[in-house]
């Protein structure tokens, strides 16, 4: 059986996704930037109306984000922010930190992901131009 979910994007005035909705009300997911338009603030709604606030506190650093623009709405938080996503806590307060090398260009080379419980995920970057 296919299921076809379509999805449904609000934009704020310079652009961005300020909101999104599946057309079956299954999901509604609020964005709230900072003053750099960086995702600070991840809302997410289910279908029934419980509120269930998904991503919280988003930090950033000062470096160029190389995911910035391309459409992959795979983490429109990410992919829609200016800068490198340094921190994140989920709704239970358990906090994800990532923690960066850079290249002389300010890209990062390197990054290292710190879940809750401990554990690591580094991530090599490489750029062809």
């Amino acid at each position: 059986m296919l299921n076809n979910i379509k999805e449904l994007y609000s934009l704020d005035r310079k652009g961005f996704v300020k909101s999104r909705r599946s057309d079956k009300g299954q999901l509604y997911q609020e964005y709230i930037r900072d003053k750099s338009d960086n995702v600070i603030t991840l809302r997410s709604i289910g279908g029934d109306n419980s509120y269930y606030l998904y991503l919280k506190e988003m930090q950033y650093d000062m470096h160029p984000n190389p995911f910035y623009g391309l459409p992959l709405f795979n983490d429109l938080a990410v992919e829609s922010s200016l800068n490198n996503r340094t921190q994140y806590t989920d709704a239970a307060s358990k906090i994800t930190r990532i923690t960066y090398q850079y290249r002389p260009d300010g890209y990062p080379s390197r990054a290292v992901v710190t879940d809750p419980d401990g554990s690591t995920t580094v991530t090599t970057y490489e750029y062809d131009r």
